[in-house]
């Protein structure tokens, strides 16, 4: 009876003592929670800059955004030169190169002119490069876009599709003797650079040339690169 009593109660002593954790891999389960939670991070709609939210809730002109904007890029390059070629013999995709006195700096626009798809790259020092892409612009979009940058007096341009700030997307200060812009990731990296006012003349003519639709032509809202 005394040896029973005695098993029963190193029985019980087991029963309560720590079980040592087990060290395995995660189970399929938890490794696909994992991954939904690194998708669901990855996939939350990005944010616009607090100023642009204060501009468009009607509580900062055009001249306090610019000004907001310009303190956080206070030594801005200026684009002065502005060199325009054709891509191919059939002249279907054009390459703007606008750069600054010694070359350290340029922004570069790549065109398709059958399906307007551009391409807006900041190169700093022939090393670093930050690209954005246009693909769903609009003609409206486009051509609205043009039309402001003609505006010399203190104007905004905007150029974003109907997403706004869900893709990339540009702001451009017009002056009388320069135009700013600032460009924005939806990834969260931002560019800004300034052009003179006969850079800025030539760009827009540049652009509104191969962004034009022909009679007839049905452009093809697919990108090519």
């Amino acid at each position: 009876m005394m040896l029973k009593n005695a098993e029963d109660e190193i029985k019980v002593l087991e029963d309560t003592k720590p079980k040592k954790p087990i060290m395995n891999l995660p189970t399929d389960n938890l490794a696909e929670k994992d991954t939904q939670s690194i998708l669901s991070a990855r996939q939350l709609p990005p944010a616009a800059p607090w100023m642009l939210h204060e501009f468009l809730n009607g509580n900062m002109d055009d001249e306090a955004l610019d000004q907001e904007l310009g303190r956080r890029f206070p030594a801005m390059p200026v684009m002065s030169n502005a060199h325009f070629r054709a891509g191919d013999p059939q002249k279907r995709y054009g390459i703007a190169t606008l750069a600054t006195q010694d070359n350290a700096a340029a922004l570069i626009v790549d065109v398709d002119r059958k399906t307007r798809t551009t391409q807006f790259s900041f190169t700093l020092r022939s090393m670093l490069s930050l690209r954005y892409n246009f693909v769903a612009l609009t003609a409206m979009d486009r051509s609205r876009w043009l039309e402001n940058l003609r505006i010399k007096d203190t104007h905004l341009a905007f150029l974003w599709t109907q997403q706004r700030w869900q893709g990339d997307y540009m702001l451009c200060v017009t002056q009388k003797y320069h135009t700013t812009i600032y460009a924005f990731s939806a990834l969260h990296f931002e560019s800004a650079t300034r052009l003179t006012a006969d850079v800025s003349t030539k760009l827009v003519d540049w652009l509104d040339d191969y962004w034009k639709i022909d009679p007839g032509e049905k452009p093809t809202p697919l990108p090519t690169w």
